[in-house]
């Protein structure tokens, strides 16, 4: 009997252990042909689909590759399957993806009919597609998941020079809050010959992007950052939403087009030059900040911050300042004609609020409805770079959000946390508990009371503590 019981025992031990090492696959930078195959089997089930990268047996921290896959226009085998790709937890920089600068043209990935492929703290740069997607394109019911990553230099004769999304494919886009060094997600100097510098998002396919920071990409005929033309409105309405995005424009005619396809903008801040939005169709405009200097050499000879070519697409809610009046900007809490007083772009390309800015603790306050009648948050949970918003930066005890992608921060950075509760004796009911787990990271509670006055609200958030600041990465309530 006691055998028989180390036999289960053993066996039992022996099944978990192979089943953890078959939760995913671990592959080194540089080592081209082991993530090809990682995929393949991901793709085929004859592996994991989830695949950590770590530094090579040198340090290498680059994928660098001078033909595609099996003579096909990407480098990597399409994703058919359900596919993730991280690099591991511990690594402080990020892995590069790269098209050797003699190879022939190819994009990095396609992602094909009902395949799902996530991506975290990346970049993808140089690559080069003769027709659409420079670096990823997804067509079908496929998935396109991405946090934190940057594309660069890449470049489509058609549409998308970054990315494309087409028939009725989705994007999900998030910036990598947990550590200022790493930066958000960004798209920087990618080019497109037609539409849409870096995304392009067309026929059924929808888009939501939030957190990310574009910067002078280039199209050939509009759309430098962004171009829309999907009749599917299925993302909560919407074929495109925008949050906490940050656009640091030079764009020779403008930033965002969109023909066809209903956007939600919250809470993005738009600087440079160039013309922000042009639309025949519905754009919903909640909290967000216009700094732009219209382009002058539009064929079209539209030279404004939005263009709705008579159709009367743009809605505001309320609480975006702009330095000028084109976009309809008609409630009592939108500020027009004002200088946003903004500061140039940090190296992570944020665009931060100068002291004297009118946008400072000028946004809401209170909790908003949103289509499916649930409260949520009124600035999102994190600015442009990960700080927790809303701050109270004039201290007035009113917690306001600011106008745009960026907030404010009150009081000095974090030093030597310590596991702890603090409050405030005349704020009743109102706390914060900060449970250091580790040299990095915590568990933060905060609890307050709902706009009500009546019912109690917890957040509980993990954050990683870097660089003496509480990023947040995940919240609940």
């Amino acid at each position: 009997m006691f055998r028989n019981v180390l036999l289960i025992v053993f066996v039992f031990i022996c099944f978990k252990v192979n089943a953890q090492q078959n939760i995913a696959v671990f592959v080194d930078a540089g080592d081209n042909q082991a993530l090809i195959t990682a995929i393949e089997n991901g793709n085929s089930g004859t592996g994991p689909g989830l695949i950590f990268i770590r530094p090579g047996q040198k340090g290498e921290t680059t994928y660098t590759f001078t033909e595609s896959y099996m003579n096909s226009d990407s480098a990597l085998p399409p994703i058919t399957g359900d596919i993730e790709i991280f690099p591991v937890s511990s690594l402080g920089t990020r892995i590069e993806f790269k098209r050797a600068i003699d190879a022939d043209q190819f994009r990095f990935v396609d992602v094909n009919t009902t395949g799902v492929f996530g991506m975290g703290v990346f970049n993808i740069e140089g690559f080069s597609s003769n027709s659409n997607g420079g670096a990823i394109r997804a067509y079908g019911e496929a998935q396109l998941r991405l946090r934190g990553t940057n594309f660069r230099n890449n470049f489509a004769s058609g549409e998308g020079g970054a990315i494309f999304m087409g028939e009725d494919s989705h994007l999900t886009m998030q910036g990598h809050g947990r550590s200022s060094s790493l930066g958000p997600g960004e798209f920087n100097q990618n080019r497109a010959g037609s539409l849409g510098g870096a995304i392009s998002v067309q026929n059924n396919a929808t888009a939501l992007i939030k957190h990310q920071v574009f910067v002078d990409n280039i199209a050939g005929v509009f759309g430098c950052d962004i171009n829309i033309n999907s009749s599917s409105n299925a993302n909560f309405g919407h074929t495109l939403v925008l949050e906490s995005n940050t656009f640091a424009a030079n764009c020779p005619n403008v930033l965002i087009e969109n023909p066809n396809g209903r956007m939600y903008i919250r809470n993005n801040t738009f600087s440079g030059m160039g013309n922000g939005i042009d639309s025949t169709d519905l754009v919903t405009m909640f909290g967000n900040l216009f700094a732009l200097e219209s382009s002058d050499n539009r064929s079209s000879g539209n030279n404004a911050i939005c263009n709705d070519f008579g159709t009367n697409a743009f809605k505001s809610l309320g609480y975006n300042l702009s330095n000028e009046d084109s976009c309809n900007l008609d409630q009592e809490t939108d500020i027009t004609n004002t200088d946003p007083n903004v500061n140039t772009t940090d190296p992570n390309n944020v665009i931060s609020l100068n002291s004297n800015s009118p946008a400072i603790d000028a946004g809401p306050v209170d909790f908003l409805e949103n289509t499916e009648g649930f409260d949520t948050l009124p600035c999102s949970f994190k600015d442009a770079r990960g700080l927790g918003r809303p701050q109270d930066a004039n201290n007035d005890g009113i917690y306001e959000c600011d106008i745009g992608s960026y907030e404010v921060q009150s009081g000095a950075d974090l030093t030597n946390a310590q596991s702890a509760l603090y409050f405030d004796p005349d704020r009743n009911g109102e706390g914060v508990i900060i449970e250091m787990l580790s040299a990095d990271s915590a568990l933060v509670t905060m609890f307050t009371y709902h706009p009500n006055e009546t019912d109690l609200m917890w957040f509980i958030s993990a954050v990683s503590y870097t660089h003496l600041r509480a990023h947040e990465t995940d919240s609940y309530l």
